[in-house]
């Protein structure tokens, strides 16, 4: 029995062993397709190299379906002037990032080495950079921003079209890229070239101006233009997009700024990521009312669906964005938004409404306007200014006047900004400002309102 027993030990002992030797090891756990390679960025940004190299570097990783090196050609793109934050892979986090700040920007020189990066990410053909492209359009390099506005086309968001037009204002090298890659888009010349003269070059720039007016809704693509995202074609961009999302709703205002300008852009597919987002910001009106803002930044009608639902929300700070929005709407839409507006019990609403109107010089809305009687002296001033940004006539100057001397804090700023606005005469809102300096800005004023609304038989 013993010699048994022993004999049974041992061949429980081997058994253990052969398993032991003969087992799989569990894989190794595969990497969050967010992280950044950190050997391929050294050699990317290596400064022991001049730039050319780098460039040929980070040039040769934009091969077509190279989407393991995206997340590292976005560190090399990645400034704070596109984005003050970063986000970095967590098993914890609900969309697998979390957000921190942005620990540095690639010196200003290095300009030319994160246009290379846009036109890597661009060759590499995948949406998932699309994120990184839209927020890459408000670089302080104005190279690298004209070439995210193309990337962004080749990702199917017109989005950067607007950048490259104000890029034709810059300098030669922008502009002369910028007007190129305008032909190659849109198929027509319009003669912009950076030496050419100031006038000439206006012109071209306001026939561009016009062109995309005209051409902006046409759904007919661009050259180049290639089919826009939708929800659930790559997973990874749905949890970049989720996270940006979530960002509208934090407390730094400069990640919810740039989040919110990155989704408007995104358009028609951040709908339904925006949906969700206020369903998870139900108990967060902030949150929502941040999310409004980014609708406000879409041309679309089922945007403004959403605004419309919003524009009821029980809390002011979002009815205020969304009424904002509305208000510019052309059409009857927009004149009974504002309507309503007006009768809303909390300032804040008539205020948005009133701004909003101004600032569209809503000529529809003065018959509702003039009917409408305010008992807060805030909504009455910021009516007379509404009235005054529309007509644009010496009937409503001598208000404004009135306003800057004597009117509440919020009402004479809001009438120096009008009035620079339509006559081009500023004045701080500074009460140290001596009084012959005031009693100039207002005779300048005096004048300008003769010159352009002279006196009927003049």
């Amino acid at each position: 029995m013993k010699a048994s027993c022993v004999s049974v030990a041992k061949r429980w002992a081997v058994a253990a062993l052969l398993v032991a030797a003969c087992s799989t090891p569990p894989p190794p756990e595969a990497p969050s397709p967010h992280a950044i390679d950190a050997a391929l960025l050294a050699r990317l940004t290596d400064p022991g190299v001049a730039s050319p190299e780098r460039i040929e570097r980070i040039l040769a990783e934009g091969r077509p379906g190279n989407v393991a090196a995206i997340p590292t050609l976005r560190a090399v793109l990645s400034d704070k002037s596109q984005t003050a934050f970063v986000l970095v892979p967590s098993k914890t986090a609900a969309w697998g990032l979390v957000v921190a700040e942005n620990p540095s920007a690639l010196p200003v020189e290095r300009g030319p080495e994160r246009a290379m990066a846009v036109i890597a990410l661009e060759s590499i053909g995948s949406w998932r950079a699309l994120a990184d492209v839209l927020h890459a359009i408000d670089d302080r390099d104005g190279l690298t921003a004209v070439h995210a506005a193309r990337a962004a086309l080749r990702f199917g968001s017109r989005a950067g079209i607007p950048r490259l037009i104000t890029a034709l204002e810059r300098k030669a090298y922008e502009s002369e890229t910028a007007n190129r890659m305008l032909v190659d888009m849109s198929g027509v010349d319009f003669g912009f070239d950076a030496d050419i003269g100031m006038q000439a070059k206006a012109e071209a720039v306001a026939k561009w101006r016009a062109w995309w007016k005209d051409r902006a809704k046409d759904p007919k693509p661009l050259v180049g233009e290639g089919p826009a995202y939708r929800m659930g074609l790559d997973p990874i961009l749905d949890e970049r997009i989720r996270t940006e999302v979530d960002i509208v709703g934090q407390f730094q205002f400069l990640f919810m700024e740039q989040s919110r300008r990155m989704l408007a852009r995104l358009g028609a597919a951040a709908l339904p990521f925006v949906e969700e987002g206020l369903v998870r910001a139900a108990d967060k009106p902030t949150w929502r009312a941040g999310l409004a803002q980014a609708l406000a930044g879409m041309d679309l009608p089922e945007a403004r669906a959403i605004l419309r639902r919003l524009a009821k929300d029980p809390f002011p700070s979002v009815r205020s964005r969304s009424v904002e929005a509305l208000v510019a709407v052309e059409g009857e839409e927009g004149v009974s938004v504002f309507a309503d507006a007006l009768r809303d019990s909390d300032p804040s609403i008539p205020l948005a409404a009133l701004r909003a109107a101004g600032s569209a010089r809503r000529n529809d809305v003065l018959v509702v306007l003039e009917a409408a009687r305010f008992t807060v002296k805030e909504l009455e001033e910021a009516s007379k200014v509404a009235r005054f940004r529309i007509r644009r006539d010496s009937r409503d100057v001598a208000a404004m006047m009135e306003q800057v001397a004597n009117g509440l804090p919020g009402g004479r700023a809001a009438a120096l900004e009008a009035l620079a606005e339509v006559y081009g005469v500023v004045l701080p809102d500074d009460a140290t400002v001596d009084d012959r300096v005031r009693a100039a800005f207002l005779d300048e004023v005096r004048v300008r309102s003769a010159q352009e609304n002279p006196p009927p038989g003049r």
